[in-house]
């Protein structure tokens, strides 16, 4: 869902991302922009301008969290920006699933999500009170991917986060991955919830977050269930189907995924399964060695962004 705003907005900042080194001044590990920081323009009156400015925040915010000493001088900005959208979040909070064609699968929804967990990314940065207060709220909310943020940000900040707050978000296929990574790159891997950390879990969510990947399905699937596990020399590759209901393909057969190579017998890991893919064809199409053959030798897209679980970025 998230990817399907930013093929549109990354192509709408595409001409002010020319990177030209600041003059003087303490030196930003994120400057590249020749004009104002992106975070002096989220609260433009202007559509146009607040889209490209959080545009460029994805750019900058997948390279890793953002120098508080970056973030100081528009701090009060990301404050109100942040509580306003927890105010217009939380009301369209819902108890269901967030899938294809879900309640939260709305394009406007869509949009404010997006801006909302990139602040809650840049929140992270923010020291204060005030900004716990912001990321605990958020950590009390349905979605997913905001639980995340404000897992992440509380973190890193150094604020405690109980154990029992990471079990909605490791249920999740759209973050588990990311949570994964994230708290055994923090030393918490034992706060991991151990019904999700296994290796069927793990790539579950790395075949998710493909297709989410707009020239996919755009959002997660409604159901999603491993068919089997192929077995190729030292290497397991899990064969998923899944459906494609509520999203934009019309399909009505369960299509076939793959998610893979993972070295069998290894840890459980989010990093790996280059060939993660999908024809989008029917399941019943190809055995599921067949699938795995097919992924093996599938091109990847070069023009599709790299999962950022590994970086602990945001995910595009």
């Amino acid at each position: 869902m998230i990817r399907r705003v930013l093929a549109l907005v990354l192509a709408l900042s595409a001409a002010s991302c020319g990177a030209r080194p600041e003059g003087s001044g303490v030196a930003h590990a994120h400057a590249r922009f020749d004009r104002r920081h992106p975070l002096a323009r989220i609260a433009s009156d202007d559509d146009a301008i607040r889209t490209k400015a959080y545009a460029e925040l994805t750019e900058l915010l997948n390279r890793g969290p953002f120098p508080a000493d970056e973030v100081a001088p528009y701090a009060a900005e990301v404050q109100r920006a942040l509580d306003e959208h927890l105010d217009r979040v939380e009301p369209a909070q819902r108890a269901e699933p967030i899938t294809c064609g879900s309640w939260a699968d709305r394009r406007d929804y869509v949009m404010l999500r997006w801006e909302t967990e990139l602040l809650l990314d840049v929140g992270g940065s923010v020291p204060g009170a005030t900004m716990l207060k912001s990321l605990r709220r958020a950590l009390g909310l349905t979605d997913p991917r905001f639980r995340y943020f404000a897992a992440r940000s509380l973190i890193f900040r150094g604020d405690p986060v109980e154990a029992k707050e990471f079990e909605p978000i490791a249920a999740s296929d759209e973050v588990r991955g990311k949570l994964f990574h994230l708290l055994g790159e923090h030393g918490r891997r034992n706060d991991f919830p151990a019904a999700f950390a296994n290796q069927e879990a793990l790539a579950r969510a790395r075949l998710v977050d493909f297709l989410q990947w707009d020239e996919g399905l755009g959002c997660v699937p409604r159901k999603i269930e491993l068919a089997q596990v192929v077995k190729l020399g030292e290497d397991d590759w899990f064969v998923f189907r899944y459906s494609v209901e509520g999203s934009r393909r019309s399909d009505k057969a369960m299509l076939a995924g793959v998610a893979g190579p993972y070295a069998r017998g290894a840890e459980p890991t989010a990093e790996g399964g280059e060939r993660t893919s999908s024809s989008y064809e029917p399941f019943e199409s190809k055995t599921p060695e067949e699938h795995v053959q097919a992924a093996q030798t599938r091109v990847s897209d070069p023009n599709r962004p790299v999962d950022s679980t590994t970086n602990g970025g945001t995910s595009i």
